[in-house]
Protein backbone atom coordinates (compact mmCIF):
# COMPACT_ATOMS: atom_id res chain seq x y z
CA UNK A 1 0.00 0.00 0.00
CA UNK A 2 1.51 3.21 -0.89
CA UNK A 3 0.19 6.48 1.40
CA UNK A 4 1.44 9.88 1.85
CA UNK A 5 4.86 9.47 3.89
CA UNK A 6 4.80 12.09 7.04
CA UNK A 7 8.13 12.58 9.31
CA UNK A 8 6.56 10.08 12.17
CA UNK A 9 6.71 7.58 9.03
CA UNK A 10 10.63 8.08 8.90
CA UNK A 11 11.10 7.90 12.84
CA UNK A 12 9.45 4.88 12.64
CA UNK A 13 11.40 3.43 10.01
CA UNK A 14 14.37 4.07 11.76
CA UNK A 15 13.93 2.66 14.46
CA UNK A 16 13.37 -0.84 13.04
CA UNK A 17 16.60 0.01 10.98
CA UNK A 18 17.40 0.76 7.43
CA UNK A 19 18.63 -2.12 4.64
CA UNK A 20 22.64 -1.85 5.00
CA UNK A 21 23.16 -0.92 1.56
CA UNK A 22 20.62 2.09 2.35
CA UNK A 23 22.81 3.34 4.79
CA UNK A 24 26.26 3.01 2.77
CA UNK A 25 24.43 5.01 -0.02
CA UNK A 26 23.55 7.57 2.18
CA UNK A 27 26.89 7.66 4.18
CA UNK A 28 28.85 7.80 0.61
CA UNK A 29 26.21 10.33 -1.02
CA UNK A 30 26.37 13.19 2.36
CA UNK A 31 28.51 11.81 4.92
CA UNK A 32 25.74 11.67 7.34
CA UNK A 33 23.76 8.72 8.78
CA UNK A 34 20.34 7.53 8.01
CA UNK A 35 18.68 9.98 10.49
CA UNK A 36 19.92 12.95 8.31
CA UNK A 37 20.01 11.23 5.21
CA UNK A 38 16.24 9.91 5.41
CA UNK A 39 14.91 13.45 7.05
CA UNK A 40 16.89 15.62 4.23
CA UNK A 41 15.30 13.33 1.54
CA UNK A 42 11.44 13.63 2.78
CA UNK A 43 11.94 17.68 3.28
CA UNK A 44 13.94 18.43 -0.43
CA UNK A 45 10.92 16.25 -1.74
CA UNK A 46 7.47 17.59 -3.38
CA UNK A 47 6.37 14.54 -2.53
CA UNK A 48 6.48 11.62 -0.54
CA UNK A 49 5.33 7.67 -0.26
CA UNK A 50 5.33 5.24 2.53
CA UNK A 51 5.12 2.09 1.23
CA UNK A 52 4.90 -1.22 2.72
CA UNK A 53 6.08 0.67 5.85
CA UNK A 54 9.59 2.08 3.08
CA UNK A 55 9.72 6.02 1.82
CA UNK A 56 10.47 7.16 -1.19
CA UNK A 57 10.18 10.47 -2.82
CA UNK A 58 11.20 12.82 -5.67
CA UNK A 59 12.33 15.91 -5.59
CA UNK A 60 13.42 17.96 -8.44
CA UNK A 61 16.84 17.89 -10.14
CA UNK A 62 18.75 20.64 -8.84
CA UNK A 63 18.79 23.11 -11.53
CA UNK A 64 16.43 21.55 -13.76
CA UNK A 65 12.97 21.68 -12.18
CA UNK A 66 11.31 19.43 -14.81
CA UNK A 67 14.01 16.25 -14.09
CA UNK A 68 12.21 14.39 -11.08
CA UNK A 69 15.21 13.15 -8.40
CA UNK A 70 13.58 9.81 -7.38
CA UNK A 71 14.59 8.25 -4.21
CA UNK A 72 13.70 5.18 -1.92
CA UNK A 73 15.15 3.99 1.71
CA UNK A 74 13.88 0.51 2.71
CA UNK A 75 13.92 -1.73 5.55
CA UNK A 76 14.65 -5.10 5.22
CA UNK A 77 11.43 -5.88 5.09
CA UNK A 78 11.42 -5.09 1.38
CA UNK A 79 12.34 -8.75 0.35
CA UNK A 80 9.48 -9.90 2.76
CA UNK A 81 6.63 -8.20 0.48
CA UNK A 82 8.66 -8.44 -3.21
CA UNK A 83 5.06 -9.33 -4.76
CA UNK A 84 3.52 -7.05 -3.54
CA UNK A 85 6.75 -4.20 -4.42
CA UNK A 86 6.56 -5.48 -8.25
CA UNK A 87 3.15 -5.62 -8.48
CA UNK A 88 3.16 -1.94 -7.58
CA UNK A 89 5.93 -0.85 -9.39
CA UNK A 90 4.79 1.00 -12.60
CA UNK A 91 1.92 2.56 -10.82
CA UNK A 92 4.15 3.72 -8.15
CA UNK A 93 7.07 5.01 -10.68
CA UNK A 94 3.90 6.52 -12.49
CA UNK A 95 3.26 9.19 -9.73
CA UNK A 96 6.64 9.83 -8.90
CA UNK A 97 6.70 10.79 -12.67
CA UNK A 98 3.65 13.01 -12.45
CA UNK A 99 4.47 15.96 -13.37
CA UNK A 100 8.20 15.75 -14.17
CA UNK A 101 9.80 15.03 -18.23
CA UNK A 102 12.22 12.66 -16.72
CA UNK A 103 13.53 11.26 -13.94
CA UNK A 104 17.13 10.92 -12.80
CA UNK A 105 19.56 9.91 -9.65
CA UNK A 106 22.00 7.97 -8.30
CA UNK A 107 22.55 4.83 -6.84
CA UNK A 108 25.02 2.85 -5.43
CA UNK A 109 26.93 0.52 -8.07
CA UNK A 110 27.18 -2.61 -5.67
CA UNK A 111 23.42 -2.18 -4.32
CA UNK A 112 21.89 -4.68 -6.45
CA UNK A 113 18.47 -4.77 -4.92
CA UNK A 114 17.86 -1.15 -5.88
CA UNK A 115 19.73 -2.02 -9.17
CA UNK A 116 17.54 -4.97 -10.05
CA UNK A 117 14.37 -2.60 -8.87
CA UNK A 118 15.48 0.36 -11.29
CA UNK A 119 15.63 -2.08 -14.12
CA UNK A 120 12.05 -3.64 -13.98
CA UNK A 121 10.93 0.07 -13.27
CA UNK A 122 12.42 0.82 -16.83
CA UNK A 123 15.06 2.85 -15.58
CA UNK A 124 18.47 3.10 -18.21
CA UNK A 125 21.79 3.79 -16.35
CA UNK A 126 23.41 5.83 -18.54
CA UNK A 127 26.51 6.89 -16.53
CA UNK A 128 29.33 5.03 -14.18
CA UNK A 129 30.98 7.59 -11.66
CA UNK A 130 33.86 6.04 -9.88
CA UNK A 131 33.91 8.16 -7.07
CA UNK A 132 30.58 10.66 -6.09
CA UNK A 133 29.68 12.10 -3.67
CA UNK A 134 31.29 12.73 -0.53
CA UNK A 135 32.27 9.36 0.11
CA UNK A 136 33.80 9.10 -3.78
CA UNK A 137 32.01 5.50 -3.81
CA UNK A 138 31.10 4.50 -7.40
CA UNK A 139 27.59 4.78 -8.56
CA UNK A 140 25.64 4.58 -11.52
CA UNK A 141 23.29 7.59 -12.74
CA UNK A 142 19.73 6.03 -13.89
CA UNK A 143 17.41 7.71 -15.98
CA UNK A 144 13.72 7.54 -17.53
CA UNK A 145 11.60 10.00 -19.45
CA UNK A 146 8.26 9.92 -18.90
CA UNK A 147 5.43 9.56 -21.29
CA UNK A 148 3.80 12.76 -20.55
CA UNK A 149 4.08 15.24 -17.69
CA UNK A 150 0.76 16.07 -16.11
CA UNK A 151 0.89 18.26 -13.15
Amino acid sequence: MIIPARECHACQMLTRGLRAADVQEIEATIGAGPEVGLLHSMRASERTWAMLDDKSGVAPWPGQPDVGSPWLLATDDWRAHRREVVANTRAYIAEMARGYTALSNFVLATHRDSIRWLTYGGFRFVDYVPEHGVGKQPFLQFFRSTPCAHP
